[in-house]
């Protein structure tokens, strides 16, 4: 059984040999500080030093096109500002990796979108790189699972508008929303039937990041009103396309929005995040056939291995019941050291390769 085979029949329940050997990622300044423990320094990509599996979504352009050329608009010695390729201006800090503090966005009323809808036009060149062909032949004849880019209709808004100025507009003009979602809706298809036609792909995937540690930033009713129509469009799209597993990936706690990912055609969330209460237990009790990526929580791996075993005992109930791809709940951050990590996923991978972890003999 090949990778791609793998993540499919996982993701539809089906039985495997093993799930597929996942993880999700890393803070820059992890590896340095790995480096500096045992991490050899000349590793240069880290999942292929660690033998992870990972997965490839296709290169189509869905979003703004042409983009802003970024530009710096003022620097010292701690930190930057400056306008981002999605016309965003942002401070970001020169002194290791943390979350910009957002300054302006481009999109204040419909005078901005309608300034800016000429960026968001189907038709523009480079939406497929010029090498696409060549491309396809990988993607096609790979090992790797490929997955299509639908986007999202929270996080997209919400890059576009600030969540600020995005909370405010689904009151003051709930039009002008629903304007942008349908527009976005028709550029996606549009766009995305080249790749349809040309890739075999194996899953679809939007990214949201549309929950904090509390819960939703957006409430249900606002996402009944305006994403779920979209997403029941697009999501219907891709499956009369052949594509039956959506993935969705938002942070956060997400134990509200479930219901509505599971209505709006969407079969699994990653990185299931343990440290914003989701129990990945407690969701395949509720919902045994929503697939869940993630689960793991890292917090965990900054202790040490006894903390680590604790929390892989989760596999042992999860991996029978099917759906469910165990990875840390977000990037590893440089709490964790190099020797608990790569004790973690030896760990994980003679979890995930016992016959007996699957109920098997």
């Amino acid at each position: 059984m090949n990778q791609r085979e793998r993540f499919k029949r996982s993701m539809r329940f089906e039985k495997v040999d093993r799930v597929p050997f996942w993880d999700y990622g890393y803070w820059e300044e992890t590896i340095d500080v790995w480096k500096r423990e045992a991490l050899p320094r000349e590793v240069t990509d880290i999942e292929d030093f660690f033998g992870l599996e990972t997965w490839i979504t296709a290169p189509v352009n869905i979003d703004m096109c042409p983009s802003f050329e970024p530009e710096v608009i003022e620097e010292n010695e701690r930190s930057r500002v400056i306008r981002d390729p999605g016309g965003v201006l942002l401070r970001e800090s020169k002194v290791g990796s943390s979350i910009p503090q957002f300054i302006d966005f481009p999109v204040k009323c419909r005078r901005d979108w309608e300034q800016l809808k000429g960026r968001f036009d189907a038709s523009t060149r480079g939406r497929y790189p010029s090498d696409w062909d060549d491309q396809v032949k990988i993607m096609n004849a790979g090992d790797k699972p490929v997955f299509l880019p639908i986007a999202g209709y929270f996080g997209f808004l919400r890059q576009l508008m600030g969540l600020e100025g995005l909370s405010y507009l689904l009151y003051d003009d709930p039009q002008l929303i629903l304007d942008i979602q349908e527009h976005m809706t028709e550029l996606r298809m549009t766009v995305l039937a080249r790749a349809l036609k040309d890739v075999e792909f194996d899953a679809a995937a939007a990214w949201e990041d549309m929950s904090c540690n509390k819960g939703p930033l957006i409430s249900p009713a606002m996402y009944r009103r305006f994403m779920l129509p979209f997403y029941k469009q697009m999501t219907k799209f891709v499956a009369d396309h052949g594509i039956d597993i959506v993935i969705v990936d938002s942070d956060g706690n997400i134990n509200e929005l479930v219901d509505l990912f599971i209505e709006s055609g969407i079969t699994a969330n990653l990185p299931l995040e343990v440290r914003s209460d989701n129990d990945a237990l407690a969701i395949r009790e509720k919902y045994p056939t929503f697939g869940i990526v993630g689960g793991i929580d890292k917090r965990a791996l900054m202790k040490g291995k006894s903390e680590i075993d604790a929390e892989l005992e989760k596999l042992k109930v999860l991996l029978p019941k099917g759906g469910f791809i165990p990875t840390v709940d977000h990037r590893v951050p440089p709490d964790v050291p190099y020797e608990n990590y790569v004790y973690y996923l030896l760990q994980k991978w003679r979890l995930i390769h016992d016959k007996r972890t699957y109920g098997k003999k």
